[in-house]
């Protein structure tokens, strides 16, 4: 009673029984074994309750599923025996119309009340079933949020539409409008500009590769497509990171935006971008900015956070403006980091030349596309080393001055 405060009594009692055998004495604590974490917890031992308070949830569980059950299991296995009925009823009512037979309309109205009964069961099945009603309440809700947004944004998503096509016209027509030995040559001298001469010589290969055999065109068709995706995602990309570079609340808004951006999968989001856009290039261009837009705001946001504050400050002390110290200070140390932003924006938005085939654009991706669907190995290969040698060309463009 000297040293403790609570339970004291309790305490007494087990000393008492410590000290009247010379053994170990086995003793249960009934409430440590039912609500472990909270005992644990109140003792500040952390490692012990989180173990604990994963054990008994699902424990908990468990123990309250098997008390009682699937409720609409009974329901489900009706509905199972009534579809092998029904099936077998389809079959004999196709009979009889084959044959002609007088028991036609018996078959019928057996088929029907047959899929009456069974709709009634499924209705009661999903009564019973929550997260079965739950999943079809959100299925309605989204698909009603979907229908008011298409309604009442048409202006909007085709405003959006055209701007794309717009600008995904215009470079078609320099790509593929241009002949091939113009293009050729502005490219092995771009590679030569930013990455040397070896460089060049490469690029002059894989150019040469795309036009023998045959892959010009849609190399041409596949550069427009992702031209278009990149320069929209950098034109919005940089300046955003700029101003978030600054501004943590903002970043703090903005970022978990692009992470569900990045980490959901690209077939996930073209549901809604079908919808929006309807298929075809305009709708592969806003799913390729989707998936590959992030890294140019990212990486430009980790750079000019990355810019020495000493130097930021050696320049405001001899009176520089806001903006020579972002264009002349910041921009310039930043350039790396931005650089390799737009590297990765590109090379993602390579990624998904395959990917955006499927709803509607053109190009490499198409052949790659084919070569799934018809087992065509050797397509497959050509059209992707193809698609590699344009990501080598782009990166060599985009990241050659680096040294």
């Amino acid at each position: 009673r000297t040293f403790v405060e609570t339970s004291q009594e309790y305490y007494v009692e087990q000393f008492s029984k410590i000290g009247a055998r010379s053994k170990f004495t086995l003793t249960y604590n009934w409430f440590a074994g039912l609500l472990g974490p909270v005992w644990f917890g109140a003792r500040g031992l952390w490692s012990w309750a989180l173990a604990f308070l994963i054990l008994e949830t699902i424990a908990f569980v468990q123990i309250v599923r098997g008390s009682f059950g699937d409720l609409s299991a009974e329901a489900w296995l009706r509905i199972a025996s009534i579809e092998n009925t029904l099936e077998l009823r389809r079959k004999q009512l196709a009979s009889a119309i084959e044959k002609g037979t007088e028991k036609i309309d018996v078959y019928r109205r057996a088929v029907e009340s047959l899929e009456n009964n069974i709709e009634g069961i499924k209705e009661e099945a999903l009564a019973l079933d929550e997260q079965g009603n739950l999943r079809l309440g959100a299925i309605g809700y989204v698909e009603r949020f979907f229908e008011y947004c298409v309604l009442n944004g048409e202006a909007f998503f085709d405003a959006i539409t055209r701007f794309i096509r717009m600008i995904l016209d215009a470079l078609e027509t320099i790509f593929v409008g241009t002949p091939w030995i113009v293009v050729a040559s502005l490219l092995i001298l771009l590679t030569h500009l930013s990455a040397g001469p070896r460089m060049a010589i490469y690029t002059a290969a894989f150019l040469s590769y795309m036009g023998l055999l045959g892959f010009w065109e849609k190399a041409m068709t596949t550069l427009a497509l992702l031209g278009t995706a990149a320069c929209l995602s950098i034109i919005i990309g940089i300046p955003l990171g700029m101003f978030c570079a600054r501004r943590q609340r903002l970043y703090s808004v903005i970022q978990p935006i692009m992470d569900f951006m990045q980490t959901m999968p690209a077939f996930v989001f073209m549901i809604p971008v079908i919808a929006f856009f309807g298929t075809g290039k305009p709708a592969a261009v806003v799913t390729t900015m989707i998936f590959g837009g992030t890294p140019v705001v990212r990486l430009t946001v980790l750079g000019l956070r990355g810019v020495p504050e000493s130097v930021r400050e050696a320049a405001a002390s001899f009176g520089a403006s806001k903006w020579y110290l972002l264009t002349k200070v910041d921009l310039p140390l930043a350039a790396p980091s931005i650089r390799a932003g737009v590297n990765q924006t590109i090379m993602l938005s390579l990624a998904m030349v395959v990917v955006a085939s499927l709803i509607g654009a053109k190009g490499l991706g198409e052949d790659v596309l084919e070569a799934l669907q018809y087992a065509n190995v050797g397509q497959g290969i050509l059209a992707g080393f193809c698609i590699l040698f344009c990501a080598m060309i782009l990166d060599r463009i985009v990241q050659g001055g680096r040294r």
